[in-house]
Parts: structure tokens; C-alpha cells; sequence
């Protein structure tokens, strides 16, 4: 049987790894990057990618609601270890992505705009 300690280690990496796989969830990236090469291209209005965005995130906080409750009750009496270094520059990058993407879809959808209203 693990040690306390190593088993508190192996729930967090576990959901660390079920954190990142809803979070960063490839088939999503592909829906969201589809719709704003239709939008880029005029195909399809701002609002559809909005939606498409919307309908990503609204699955995740899905599934972020279904795991983290089960997570606290299993962890309740876990002490808790600082997260590696590495797993946080992993989740900075992803989140400077993440943010760099949401800048891209809001400039485009203004110089849209513009265009739409000359």
C-alpha cells in the first residue's frame, strides 16, 4: 500500500491529467480553429463562433462539474503538496495560448464589424 504522502501525490497528478484533458480538450481547439477560419474567410457570422466558443466552455464547466466535487470529497482528509514547477509553467503557457487566442477572435470580430458597417 502507498504512504500517505504518495498516494495525496498520485490523486493530484490524476486529476491534474483529467483537469488538462477536459481543459485543453483537442477537439474542441479543432471546432474553435475551423470557426474562425470560416469567419476569417466571411462564411460565417461572429456570432456562430461565439457560439462554438461558448458551446466548448459550457461542455467543460460540464465536466468540471461532474469530477471536482467527487475530487474535494475524495481529498478531504489529503494534505496537500505544492504543485511541481513544471505543471505550472505546462498550465502558463496554455493559459498565455488561451489568452492570446481570445485577442485574436476579438480583433477580428471588430475589424468585421468595421467592415460591416461601411
Amino acid at each position: 500500500m502507498a504512504e500517505p504522502d504518495q498516494t495525496a501525490l498520485d490523486s493530484k497528478k490524476i486529476l491534474a491529467g483529467l483537469l488538462e484533458r477536459i481543459i485543453f480538450n483537442d477537439k474542441d481547439f479543432i471546432r474553435i480553429k475551423t470557426a474562425l477560419a470560416s469567419f476569417s474567410s466571411g462564411t460565417i457570422p461572429s456570432r456562430d463562433v461565439k457560439e462554438v466558443i461558448l458551446q466548448c466552455r459550457e461542455r467543460m464547466l460540464r465536466e468540471l462539474l461532474g469530477i471536482l466535487p467527487m475530487y474535494a470529497h475524495h481529498s478531504a482528509g489529503t494534505p496537500h503538496t505544492p504543485v511541481p514547477p513544471e505543471m505550472l509553467d505546462d498550465l502558463s503557457e496554455k493559459n498565455a495560448f488561451l489568452t492570446e487566442l481570445g485577442t485574436r477572435v476579438a480583433a477580428i470580430a471588430q475589424k468585421l464589424s468595421l467592415r460591416e458597417a461601411d
